[in-house]
């Protein structure tokens, strides 16, 4: 059984798309992060749209503008030039606030941030004795 798949399955759920879009994305957890990264190549920032709404986290961008050459006929298209609209569930333990996005070499990269977990070191006492209690 492949359990860490499994896990980061749950814990990135997609949520229903207002549109199918077939987007390839890659999810990866560092020590202090959450990044997903998607292949957004043709388009302009201007296209591309990164919201936080509660627990969810929605991808959007347009479809860029591919044409063929004056005169030339497309004969095989694997590009993906649909609009894209993805929502993940953030999972517990990040930091909304921090959420970032960069798009560079037509690669979207978001990187959202875990939180920190508070550490604090717990006074062990001696049970107080029935005597005492008395």
């Amino acid at each position: 059984m492949y359990i860490f798949p499994l896990l980061m399955s749950q814990l990135f759920n997609d949520l229903p798309r207002a549109k199918a879009a077939s987007a390839e994305y890659k999810v990866s957890t560092l020590a202090d992060k959450y990044e997903i990264t998607l292949p957004l190549f043709g388009r302009e920032m201007s296209d591309v749209s990164v919201r936080v709404e509660g627990d969810a986290l929605s991808i959007e961008a347009a479809a860029p503008s591919v044409g063929a050459p004056e005169g030339a006929r497309v004969v095989w298209q694997e590009l993906l030039i649909d609009d894209v609209k993805l929502t993940f569930r953030l999972p517990h333990g990040v930091r909304v606030d921090g959420v970032t996005a960069q798009l560079s070499g037509g690669l979207l990269t978001v990187s959202i941030p875990k939180q920190t977990p508070a550490v604090r070191t717990i006074q062990v006492e001696p049970a107080a004795r029935a005597a005492e209690a008395h």
